[in-house]
């Protein structure tokens, strides 16, 4: 056997060693990937149906739950650091650090698309809440003053009070003459929703 046939033959190994282990790093990867989007998907979903007109899902309690999973992902990258010092370890320690910031990523990115569901919910909330705004401007125009409570807008100036549209807060607050103004820019009403806790920016 030539030297040049020992030379092929005990470098494939090496070669097909790293190979397996970019295929490896690979697929777990993308499985932490898939992973984190189906759990922290969840967070969107649940915005979702919160702030639809059935509502009935907490996108707190979710996101409460899946928080420890947040946590171990944090806590592994943070274990691996110093496991890139030891040589045997260097490998197993790039597969964990890789797939836990993949999950922290994954996790920060439906957080902020949950984020932007509720602020395109309530710009629409504010749309739907037009005509409820010009009928308390048209009781104005009539009898000088502010109704009282929004029932006194039926029958004459809406044939019922309506709700918001959104399960979670379906009911609107009003309150004529507030105790602060100047936090509502001097206006001598608020109309508002009392937004669970869980939906609130």
């Amino acid at each position: 056997m030539s030297s040049e046939t020992q030379a092929s033959d005990s470098g494939a190994p090496a070669t097909n060693r790293r190979v397996s282990f970019a295929k490896v790093a690979l697929m777990c990867v993308v499985a932490t990937a898939v992973v984190s989007i189906a759990l922290n998907g969840l967070i969107i979903l649940a915005t979702k149906v919160a702030l639809g007109p059935r509502g009935g899902m907490d996108p707190f309690l979710v996101a409460l739950c899946l928080a420890p999973n947040a946590l171990l992902a944090v806590i592994a990258a943070m274990v691996c650091v110093p496991c890139f010092g030891i040589e045997q370890a260097r490998k197993a320690a790039s597969i964990i650090l890789a797939c836990a910031m993949v999950y922290l990523a994954g996790a920060y990115e439906c957080f902020q698309i949950a984020k932007d569901v509720r602020a395109k919910a309530f710009h629409q909330l504010a749309a739907r809440s037009a005509g409820l705004v010009r009928a308390i401007e048209s009781y104005h125009d009539q009898r000088q003053r502010y109704p009282d409570h929004l029932e006194d807008l039926v029958p004459d100036f809406l044939p019922s009070v309506p709700t918001t549209g959104m399960g979670a807060c379906p009911e609107y607050t009003y309150v004529v003459n507030p105790e602060n103004p100047e936090w509502y820019k001097g206006n001598p009403y608020i109309v508002c929703v009392n937004r669970p806790s869980y939906i609130r920016s």
